[in-house]
């Protein structure tokens, strides 16, 4: 078996090099995944470009947080509320910002934040990459990404799509878990004067027959007994997910001392359907207890924008900025009601499917909560010997929960 996986392997290798195929009119613009990441990092905190990345951190883990789930997701720069992972379709990678490489960043924040930057529109020549994949245990893919001139440099549309079969990340000792990906993304960019700039995103992913990898569970204090390298999930727990986010970016230079910067986005993740495969109270013969906890349609989705004006003057070796914001988030999400079906004694290990059950799923809650963020900060740069930056932000939050475990408003 490893013999053939490592030809496997090395076969994958092969294709992926013989299919990867570029082709361009001029430069390469549209190769935003080959781009080095050691060429553009400044710091060691975390970079990602395209397929690519270096430093200790990365957009899930900055110091132990996660800046996503703190809200400190920033899309080139400006305020952004995720809640659906954005693919490289519209993404041209990822900076990490705390410590040192926050210095002369407006509004940084304590869990550090993650700064997306959207594809490179290009300078209106065509261009077009195509990356194919083969991988062992079933993993394939093709992604497609171009650059498309619509009306000369002054309207560009970077677009792209890709199909795969992914894998669970442990494959090798688990195989057959798989899962069906397909994402449509597009980063359009009009640029009608030197002063103005529009950019939208469109990014749409969605998974589907996503196999459960059960969760096994021992009874003492003893590991569960070793069991062949196999499939042992339920062919009808097959999870869903599909996500969303859209949005649009405007800069514009109002004089030779002001210009303005304002976004807003809509992100929505969608799971209609998944599932949690139990083994519990497993003996150390492999006997155990088989539960499979079903989900309904467990859905959350958020509202979000910000806009500065920002002032900036020049004196020689001195440079002073002064950046009002305003910033908000209304967020909503729909989970619980989750049912749960005692399938009866199992071996561990033993692909033995099941007639899927009937679930009794009960009301869900609902949770909807506005967060408002005004501030002003000031930045005085001496070129060549430091800078000094302050600011200060006031905050206002509101949550409100309803549904069978409702705990009311809350608000500070």
């Amino acid at each position: 078996m490893l013999n053939s996986n490592s030809g496997r392997l090395r076969a994958a290798c092969i294709l992926a090099l013989l299919f990867a195929a570029t082709w361009v009119s001029g430069s390469a613009q549209a190769q935003h995944a080959s781009d080095d990441p050691l060429a553009s990092a400044d710091d060691a905190f975390g970079l990602t470009l395209g397929l690519e990345s270096i430093g200790m951190y990365n957009p899930g883990n900055i110091r132990g947080f996660n800046p996503q789930t703190a809200g400190n997701v920033r899309i080139d720069g400006v305020y952004f509320d995720q809640q659906a992972g954005l693919s490289n379709r519209v993404v041209e990678g990822s900076t990490i910002r705390i410590g040192v490489s926050e210095i002369g960043y407006a509004f940084p924040a304590p869990t550090g934040i993650v700064d997306y930057q959207l594809r490179n529109a290009g300078d209106g020549t065509p261009a077009a990459t195509i990356l194919a994949s083969v991988g062992p245990f079933e993993a394939h893919g093709i992604s497609i990404d171009g650059t498309a001139p619509v009306i000369s440099s002054d309207l560009l549309l970077p677009i792209g799509a890709s199909y795969q079969i992914s894998t669970s990340a442990n494959a090798a000792a688990n195989p057959g878990y798989t899962s069906k990906y397909y994402n449509l993304g597009a980063t359009p960019q009009w640029k009608p004067a030197s002063w103005l700039t529009v950019r939208a995103i469109f990014d749409w992913q969605l998974t589907t027959d996503a196999k459960t990898l059960p969760v096994v569970f021992a009874a003492g204090d003893f590991l569960p007994p070793l069991v062949k390298r196999s499939y042992y999930g339920q062919n009808w727990a097959l999870g869903r997910n599909q996500s969303t986010n859209v949005g649009a970016i405007v800069n514009l230079r109002m004089g030779p001392f002001l210009s303005l910067r304002a976004g807003v986005f809509r992100s929505v993740n969608d799971n209609p359907a998944s599932y949690t495969d139990i083994y519990d109270d497993v003996t150390q013969a492999g006997v155990a207890d088989h539960l499979v906890v079903a989900n309904p349609d467990q859905v959350v989705a958020s509202n979000s924008g910000e806009i500065r004006l920002i002032g900036h003057v020049t004196d020689g070796a001195w440079a002073h900025s002064i950046t009002l914001m305003a910033r908000g988030r209304e967020t909503s999400s729909v989970y619980g009601g989750s049912d749960v079906v005692d399938l009866g004694t199992a071996q561990l290990g033993d692909d033995m499917q099941l007639a899927k059950p009937s679930f009794d799923f009960t009301a869900r809650d609902r949770d909807v909560t506005d967060l408002w963020t005004t501030g002003v900060a000031y930045q005085l740069q001496w070129q060549g010997h430091g800078d000094i930056a302050t600011g200060i932000q006031h905050e206002w939050y509101e949550e409100s929960v309803t549904g069978p475990d409702s705990t009311g408003k809350g608000m500070c």
